[in-house]
């Protein structure tokens, strides 16, 4: 036996595969977990069947009665000793393979024994299978048939290292975040039509002031993205060590929670804007107890968001549970890519390079510091534990050789989607207010940026760039997306605009209306109490002409886009 040197290492291995294991006579293929220990087993091709026996004593924890025949696969009951004992006892009476049969119905990865802190490996020549309590009982029932078609096939099929489920999860995530985008737009152009309405109903300043606080948004400062950071990182060790059922179904909650409050925004939003939905669905509203006022679509949609949620929720560990778990998912990141706002780039080279570092820490620090387990991974994908947070966007495996057996997933956690993306949002923002087209603006280029930083990490996957725990998406989207905007900035000459927030164009207009709230007062269209345009008389002339030569709403808009670039939607509760 050695100590934990060089050795040792050597032979307790720290890649881990699964097997397939394939019981003679047609039998259905089962899933094997290969140890830690041993040489691995053969790839894609299948060997040759092995025969079969039962060992005795039956957990092998002591030399064997008997040898054991050329070319046999030992059956051996998990328990009583270490995986390393009856593997060299089973070496030693000359069985071919050792199969390790599990008393449920899972399997693991068999590691070496542990003495002390010290890892302990004997020198073992034969590869070692661990099965599950069902192909357990198939290999017993084999065996002691004793016919000469008794045996199994092992091996471990290559696995592609870029599977094309990750170009699915590209194309969900980037459709998000432009749909995110999008609806920001919406908003904005919105935003627009209330305020003329209620200019041309005459309305004060502070009922204009009213249109454009109706959609809600919150502005992301920089104290915000380091207290995110902070808390993040609180919440990542809480779910490290101490979760439990209890804390996993508490989040579970939480998450149908939010998603149901993001169905009830992304659905109705979809019936609004379809042509196919009658004009007085969308503008009408039913007066329901409790509740008061809701919209009809609003009304029609909750039903449906209410029994994905619920069927999510109770069956969540089906195998079709994945594609309800991601239409929630998509719906909570539209809504919170539509209330989230960076103010301004600044900000946003704040918040991506701080969760830059959030991402890297987690995932290739914390495993030199808890003895080789990456907590954002674990966290993740659930770890020992098995209980896997919903807080991400997964797609099955396409080109999976255990498809069936075990279900895996491409992931892509939601922090790679929404904090990225809020750049992306900036963008659309600011072209509405530049009124930049979308060939010349800033969107466009993001988005692409934005992909390109998600194919970098699917090629660092494919590489195994800094080993096989995964990948830290924001340490290849963040140089992406920021990196665009400044480059792209800094060569239109309208950096300092996009540090600002605000363009050059909606400034002059501020700045020629008067300032403040009275560029959009009582003056009509061309200035109010306070601005340039003088009183309302020869302000309602103005606009007539305007009316006739067909210019009020180029002009409109250019008077508007001032207030919506001061005022923004602004957080409303309740």
């Amino acid at each position: 036996l050695w100590g934990c040197g060089a050795r040792a290492w050597d032979d307790c291995r720290t890649d881990s595969r699964y097997a397939l294991v394939e019981p003679s006579g047609g039998g259905a293929a089962g899933l094997g977990a290969v140890a830690l220990f041993g040489p691995e087993l053969a790839g894609s091709r299948p060997p040759e069947p092995l025969a079969l026996a039962l060992a005795d004593p039956e957990d092998a924890c002591e030399a064997l009665a008997a040898e054991v025949p050329a070319e046999t696969a030992l059956l051996v009951r998990r328990g009583n000793c270490s995986f390393t004992d009856k593997a060299v006892h089973a070496q030693r009476a000359g069985a071919a393979a050792l199969v390790v049969l599990n008393q449920h119905e899972s399997v693991f990865f068999m590691g070496c024994a542990v003495n002390g802190t010290s890892y302990v490996s004997p020198h073992i020549t034969v590869p070692s299978v661990m099965v599950d309590a069902s192909m357990a009982s198939v290999l017993v029932a084999l065996a002691t048939s004793g016919g000469s078609a008794a045996g199994v096939r092992m091996h471990a099929p290559q696995e592609p290292n870029l599977d094309p489920a990750t170009f699915v999860l590209l194309l969900l995530a980037t459709g998000t975040v432009a749909g995110g985008a999008l609806w920001a737009r919406r908003d904005m152009r919105e935003e627009r039509r209330l305020l003329r309405e209620r200019r041309r109903t005459g309305a004060d300043a502070d009922e204009e002031d009213d249109a454009a606080g109706l959609i809600e948004s919150l502005d992301i400062t920089w104290q915000l993205a380091l207290g995110y950071f902070v808390l993040a990182s609180v919440m990542l060790l809480v779910l490290f060590f101490l979760i439990s059922r209890w804390l996993y179904i508490v989040m579970v909650v939480a998450f149908s929670l939010a998603s149901l409050q993001g169905l009830q925004n992304s659905l109705p939003a979809l019936l609004d804007a379809s042509p196919g939905v009658p004009l007085r669905w969308k503008q009408q509203s039913l007066n329901l107890p409790v509740f008061g006022p809701v919209p009809i679509t609003h009304a029609l949609c909750f039903p449906a968001s209410l029994a994905i949620v619920l069927t999510w929720a109770l069956h969540r560990d089906a195998s079709w549970a994945w594609i309800l778990q991601d239409t929630m998912g998509i719906s909570l990141l539209m809504m919170l890519l539509r209330i989230l706002r960076l103010p301004n780039l600044t900000v946003g080279l704040v918040l991506l390079p701080v969760m830059l570092l959030y991402d890297v820490f987690w995932v290739f620090i914390t495993p030199l510091i808890f003895k080789g387990k990456s907590v954002m991974v674990e966290v993740a994908t659930g770890g020992d534990h098995g209980y896997t947070m919903p807080m991400l966007l997964q797609v099955p495996r396409l080109s999976d050789p255990f498809a069936g057996l075990l279900p895996r997933y491409s992931l892509l956690g939601f922090g790679d989607i929404v904090l990225p993306g809020l750049l992306v949002v900036f963008a659309m923002r600011f072209d509405f207010l530049a009124r930049k087209p979308i060939l010349h603006g800033y969107f466009l280029p993001e988005l692409v940026s934005y992909a390109a930083g998600l194919l970098c990490t699917f090629g660092a996957l494919a590489l195994s760039l800094g080993g096989d725990q995964g990948q830290p998406a924001l340490l290849y989207l963040t140089p992406c997306t920021c990196g665009t905007f400044v480059a792209l900035g800094f060569a239109r000459g309208e950096l300092s605009e996009l540090l600002n927030g605000t363009p050059a164009g909606a400034e002059e207009e501020l700045d020629a209306g008067g300032g403040g709230k009275g560029s959009l007062g009582e003056g009509g269209a061309g200035g109010g109490g306070g601005g340039s345009g003088g009183g309302a008389g020869p302000s309602g002339s103005r606009e007539s002409q305007r009316l006739l030569a067909g210019e009020e709403e180029e002009d409109e808009e250019s008077a508007l886009l001032p207030t919506l670039a001061r005022e923004g939607p602004r957080l409303r509760v309740g």
